[in-house]
């Protein structure tokens, strides 16, 4: 039986952990790789990250990186956008890099509706007056010839201020800054240093996948949910707003069956196609014994949390276009403290937030999302492997 945590709210952990340090094969055998022996680190939840990274970028003195997937013109983009313009008035090192996706989606809407045409314009001002600035911009992954790539994303989200980092999933526009979701400080001169390394990496246009203490890329942030999956002895608590394929329903078939599964997702998302997918999908993991339960505020937090004891979160929806198709960034610990603080605060504070599944679709709902769902299963390892043929190189 687990013993209720009693964590405070807030935790600035140092990482001290009174049980027995585990040997580096014991935590590459459940985690994927050693988890970091580092010093400080800060769960901001909601409005908390919006503050603390506002107050950091004005205390920011020798650089200040930010990768997103969308950064957007809006309230929320102009107020970092004055920042990172004031930053760089007074001497700091100041670079961004903002995937494609942002040319063609604001305010989730493609970019001729009329609705956001005003946004659009404002994003497109925004980004060249970074350049005119001297603010390195960097653009990722473009969508290719009648938008062949839409699906192969650079999905990352990192923010380093000079010796620090943030990771988690929080995009720079004002709906992302409304939805549920966090990000995680840390204070810890190596992780910083690799977060810097992949930076500097994509800003190079190399796709890679590293793994260096807690911090995992690519194929090694898949293969450290694969060993988290198969680690469960009592339980697992999966969060994603994105649960569109089947592959969670073929994890979730290796795991041993007294594992109670535990999935907090969205009744509806802001992606259609996904959204019906997604119904076939909740039907099978719940006929499994999975207990579902749907967020009442839109969130985007996506994190994966086994016994109590081990976690990995970051930007992957734990999906097969995140496996295969997207670059993603992740971290992978068992440090006991940011583990109890991602169990305390993003599962058992957000239960008023929570409602338990119990959707009927009708038939006609079930069967087109039952083929959307086989269709997604067989089809997206075939787009990716049209990806690479035309050169679109993909989760090295």
């Amino acid at each position: 039986m687990f013993q209720e945590n009693t964590i405070p709210p807030t935790v600035l952990g140092d990482n001290a952990s009174p049980s027995r340090p585990r040997t580096g094969d014991e935590l590459t055998d459940a985690v994927g790789q050693p988890s970091s022996t580092a010093s400080k680190f800060r769960l901001l939840v909601d409005d908390e990250f919006q503050q603390a990274f506002f107050d950091h970028l004005d205390r920011a003195k020798r650089r200040i990186y930010v990768q997103c997937m969308t950064f957007e013109g809006d309230a929320a983009g102009w107020a970092v956008a004055g920042k990172l313009l004031q930053a760089k008035a007074r001497g700091v090192d100041v670079r961004v890099v903002v995937d494609c996706f942002t040319d063609y989606y604001v305010s989730d809407t493609y970019h001729t509706h009329p609705r956001v045409a005003e946004e659009v314009q404002r994003t497109k001002a925004m980004l060249a007056l970074f350049q005119r600035h001297g603010i390195r911009l960097v653009r990722t992954r473009p969508f290719g010839p009648a938008h062949l790539f839409v699906l192969c994303r650079n999905h990352k989200k990192v923010m380093v201020i000079d010796d620090s980092t943030y990771l988690g999933g929080v995009n720079i526009s004002d709906h992302n800054f409304a939805w549920h979701d966090f990000m995680v400080r840390f204070d810890d001169p190596a992780l910083t240093a690799v977060t810097v390394e992949d930076f500097h990496n994509t800003c190079a246009g190399i796709t890679v996948s590293l793994r260096s203490g807690p911090f995992v890329t690519n194929r090694h942030l898949r293969a450290a949910y694969d060993r988290l999956l198969a680690s469960a002895e009592q339980e697992i608590i999966i969060s994603s707003p994105y649960v569109a394929d089947l592959s969670l329903v073929r994890a979730l078939a290796a795991v041993r069956p007294d594992v109670k599964v535990k999935l907090l997702t969205l009744r509806s998302n802001n992606l259609g196609v996904v959204g019906l997918i997604a119904k076939y999908t909740h039907r099978r993991l719940r006929s499994a014994g999975v207990e579902i339960s749907f967020y009442r505020r839109f969130s985007h937090a996506k994190f994966l949390i086994v016994d109590r004891k081990r976690a990995l979160f970051g930007s992957s929806n734990f999906g097969l276009d995140s496996f295969l198709c997207k670059d993603e960034v992740g971290i992978a610990t068992d440090d006991p403290l940011l583990v109890a603080a991602l169990y305390q605060r993003l599962y058992r504070a957000q239960a008023p937030n929570l409602v338990p599944y119990d959707a009927q679709p009708n038939w006609r709902v079930c069967m087109g999302s039952c083929l959307a769902s086989y269709a997604a299963l067989l089809l997206l390892p075939l787009y990716a492997v049209l990806a690479r043929s035309w050169g679109h190189v993909l989760q090295q």
